[in-house]
């Protein structure tokens, strides 16, 4: 039973994510595609006990955290899988207390070892705790799982009349403790949770515990865009005079607004209605409304809306037009001209890895040149088999390494001369090779390979496309006004969360 790869009630989402991976990475402002990544700086000094995020002098309690993740994921499918485990646990620990099964310190401290041997033997070397502070679970609350999974094995063995030593199966452990779960059953209390969030016979589940379980066992990801929201919004709300003020509850129905219309225009949802989407996603109109994603939305349209408007005589379409003229080129460079684009990318790191693991002794700088030159000689190679756009997304679909790309069969879409989202030597091939007004663009045609400062990569240039009309350009003009005013407010490497210091005890 020391095995990594052990799937049970208590490692299973929990103690254990490293056996599958660990959970997803945090969602951070995007390297350009095709950029060399730089190395991981060094973690920021903890935060205060009882504070989990901060930007300059706005803060968010562990408490106000634990609210919102109540709010946006209490009723989600994710927050009822953890929820689940958590009334589970409960269980458990009921039924062990009864039993009189106390599994002893030494018991736990054994079975770390045993799991601290098996994470060696399979690579890890810095053992068990490496894997804890890389999915940012603490030792004490890793003790704890383990003690209950000794303490389903003991009653799991109970109930099937088997020794104290008998070895178990996962299948025969799960299976004990959902014929317990069919006896008693999950009753979830309804909204709003004062105290109480689900019962299973004695066993309660406290709103607090929830949350913590929620802050604890969500994806990362989830954790971290939540931090930096609740930040932002409270920072926005700031800055609102009474002008701005004015401008909210207007710009949160239109935020639903164009929501629902996202909704009804897109196949994926075909058929369901705008309560039935928010009910699925363990939403009501009123929480979504509150949510800050939605707040953030309407809260920089009106702050910018009531900016544009004081500088043109109450006029914010004309306020937005001056200052688009007043920064045209920039403008144009962002969101102007552009070119339709795919790329195939392949990264210097995977043939630098396949090289070192047969050349101890090159310098890593020499070999890094190596794997880029044997990066762009696969390029060629495919290349060679790439006859019109469809062989380029097949190709695309299959090689490409920056797997959001690959998802899209290497679609990088409407490039500008200025395009953030892509490494400046991309967008310079792309333009340099721009069809000229004599060429045909329905076919398209091959650029590469190009070296890149990260790797090597095949473009597919497509057809251009000219400056948009005012009615569009202008609401690229308003989003790119509301990311400075976002980025003003919470500058890049400002906000420290508690996720920057996982520790382990």
């Amino acid at each position: 039973m020391t095995s990594l790869h052990r799937t049970h009630l208590f490692l299973a989402g929990t103690c254990l994510l490293f056996a599958t991976g660990g959970s997803p990475a945090a969602q951070a402002p995007a390297t350009p595609v095709g950029a060399e990544t730089r190395p991981a700086e060094s973690r920021p000094a903890p935060l205060p006990p009882g504070i989990d995020a901060q930007s300059l002098d706005t803060s968010i309690s562990t408490g106000e955290l634990r609210g919102l993740l109540i709010e946006r994921f209490g009723l989600s499918q994710p927050g009822r899988t953890i929820l689940e485990q958590l009334v589970q646990r409960k269980v458990v620990a009921e039924l062990a207390a009864k039993a009189g099964y106390e599994p002893t310190a030494a018991d736990v401290e054994q079975r770390i070892a045993e799991l601290d041997a098996a994470a060696r033997a399979e690579g890890a070397s810095g053992g068990i705790a490496d894997h804890l502070r890389r999915n940012r679970l603490e030792l004490d609350f890793f003790r704890s799982m383990l003690r209950l999974g000794l303490q389903q094995e003991a009653l799991t063995r109970a109930a099937l009349g088997l020794p104290a030593d008998a070895q178990l199966s996962s299948a025969q452990q799960d299976t004990w403790l959902e014929q317990q779960m069919q006896k008693r059953g999950i009753e979830v209390l309804p909204r709003p949770w004062k105290d109480l969030v689900a019962t299973s016979g004695a066993a309660l589940i406290s709103r607090d515990e929830y949350g913590d379980a929620l802050r604890r066992e969500l994806p990362i990801g989830d954790v971290a865009e939540a931090c930096f929201q609740a930040i932002l919004q409270l920072r926005l709300e700031t800055r609102l005079d009474a002008a701005a003020r004015a401008r909210v509850e207007p710009e949160l129905d239109r935020a639903l607004a164009r929501r629902r219309t996202e909704l009804e225009r897109n196949p994926k949802y075909k058929g369901l209605t705008w309560d039935q989407y928010l009910q699925s996603q363990g939403f009501d109109e009123a929480s979504f409304r509150r949510d800050p994603a939605v707040r953030i939305e309407a809260l920089s349209h009106a702050l910018i809306d009531a900016k544009l408007a004081a500088a043109a005589g109450g006029d914010a379409e004309a306020g937005l037009r001056a200052a688009y003229e007043q920064e045209r080129e920039a403008f144009e460079e962002r969101f102007g001209a552009a070119i339709r684009a795919r790329m195939i990318y392949l990264a210097g790191k995977s043939y630098f890895k396949l090289l070192r693991a047969q050349d101890k002794e090159t310098p890593d700088k020499q070999l890094f040149e190596r794997a880029i030159v044997d990066a762009v000689a696969d390029l060629r190679r495919i290349a060679g088999s790439i006859k019109s756009e469809d062989d380029f997304k097949k190709h695309a679909g299959l090689v490409n390494e920056e797997e959001g790309l690959k998802r899209v069969e290497g679609e990088l879409g409407w490039i500008a001369r200025g395009d953030p989202r892509v490494a400046t030597e991309v967008r310079t091939a792309i333009w340099a090779n721009a069809p000229t007004p004599s060429e045909d663009t329905t076919a398209g045609k091959l650029v590469g390979p190009l070296e890149l400062p990260g790797g090597a990569a095949l473009l597919w240039i497509g057809a251009p496309r000219p400056t948009p009309e005012w009615p569009e350009l202008k609401l690229r003009v308003h989003g790119e006004l509301r990311r400075r005013l976002i980025e003003e407010l919470v500058p890049k490497r400002s906000l420290r969360t508690f996720l920057d210091n996982p520790s382990v005890n």
